[in-house]
């Protein structure tokens, strides 16, 4: 009797195959939910979504969230509502207004939020779209479309990025150039590297063994050449001259800095490598932590994960102190604020003061996006 009511319970969590097309008949045969369903949860505990979907994507678009029921791909909003049906076989997540689905068929479109199509994709590799912009792979190399426009760029490449400021990166089969959407040079092809720090609003390209910087006009801002040269934050850079390290600071002097190494580490820090271990300056070239680590991460909301050795881990703040007066198995970087923790009770999250929020414990959640976390657990009877 048990027997037969599983097979009606797992019967009534998949879709009726009978009178599906081939190809999606064939999908849900092999189809198989798991008994624990995803929902969403704020940071104080209030389940905003509830728990009855197969699997969620990241709430990373807080108009719609990708969610999968029964074995199909929808949208939703934060209330939960279904704004696009369920009836793709997967999803990406929403970009720039635009998502890519695929059918049953294995066929992939481009939908707006209207689940309008808007291009009838040829071919299985693609790019998410960033300022209209999206790049497929053919035989012939990747080639851009306009999503807003549905105009294409002739060329191929053999390498593409997404579009930032209206700017490329790209490589042709030997080097790497800039074109904007027109598909218009503006820095010919002749680097064997090129960066694009979007926020001081300049490439950093590299010819052979050394490094200039170009506007993003394709014209040289200074005559000189560097050995290495760092994306900048808040007007300050790092460059590598003559086997020395130096920090750039807008109307400031220039400060030579004692390392073998250093690297952007966001949110205003710079990792410094000495002697195999790494320390910390701010934007103000000022030392806040003198090398003492083996690694640390990006700063994160002004945390960054450091490791002692393999086993032991921790997180500094601002100041360089640690964070948690005892050391983890394993850390996850700070976003929007929290950082997950795994615990023998399952996970939960670390908030930025070091406090364990122990009333967010669930078998499995992920990362905090727009205050919403995606969390699976079993559902309510």
């Amino acid at each position: 009797m048990q027997l037969c009511f599983f097979s009606i319970l797992l019967f009534a969590c998949q879709e009726d195959s009978t009178n599906l097309p081939p190809s999606e008949a064939d999908y849900f045969n092999d189809y198989e939910p798991d008994a624990m369903k995803w929902g969403l949860v704020d940071a104080n505990n209030h389940i905003i979504v509830d728990n009855v979907y197969d699997d969620l994507l990241d709430p990373i678009n807080d108009q719609l969230i990708a969610a999968n029921l029964k074995g199909k791909w929808g949208f939703i909003n934060k209330d939960g509502k279904t704004i696009i049906p369920f009836s793709y076989k997967t999803v990406k997540n929403f970009s720039d207004n635009y998502a890519f689905v695929q059918l049953f068929d294995n066929s992939w479109k481009l939908i707006n939020q209207s689940d309008k199509v808007i291009h009838e994709v040829k071919g299985q590799s693609f790019t998410q779209v960033q300022e209209d912009m999206f790049a497929v792979k053919s035989i012939k190399g990747w080639q851009f479309i306009n999503a807003a426009t549905n105009d294409s760029i002739d060329q191929a490449f053999f390498k593409v990025n997404d579009f930032k400021n209206g700017l490329c990166i790209v490589k042709n089969h030997e080097n790497y150039g800039v074109i904007n959407k027109s598909g218009d040079a503006v820095l010919e092809f002749k680097y064997d590297k090129i960066t694009h720090d979007t926020e001081a609003g300049r490439f950093i390209g590299k010819v052979g063994k050394q490094y200039v910087l170009i506007n993003e006009s394709g014209k040289r801002l200074d005559p000189l050449a560097y050995d290495k040269i760092t994306s900048s934050q808040e007007s300050t850079f790092a460059y590598k001259k003559d086997d020395s390290w130096f920090l750039s600071r807008a109307n400031a002097p220039v400060t030579k800095i004692e390392g073998s190494k250093i690297m952007n580490a966001s949110d205003g820090f710079w990792l410094v490598k000495k002697d195999n271990l790494f320390g910390v300056y701010n934007n103000q070239a000022k030392e806040i932590l003198t090398p003492t680590y083996p690694m640390i991460q990006q700063f994160q909301d002004s945390i960054a994960v450091v490791m002692k050795d393999k086993s032991n881990w921790n997180y500094i703040n601002a100041e360089g102190q640690e964070l948690l007066p005892f050391d983890l198995p394993i850390a996850f970087d700070f976003k929007n604020g929290y950082a997950r923790i795994a615990t023998p009770d399952g996970v939960m999250f670390l908030n930025k003061s070091g406090k364990l929020m122990k009333n967010l414990v669930f078998p499995e959640i992920k990362d905090f996006h727009n205050g919403l976390a995606r969390f699976q657990d079993y559902p309510k009877s």
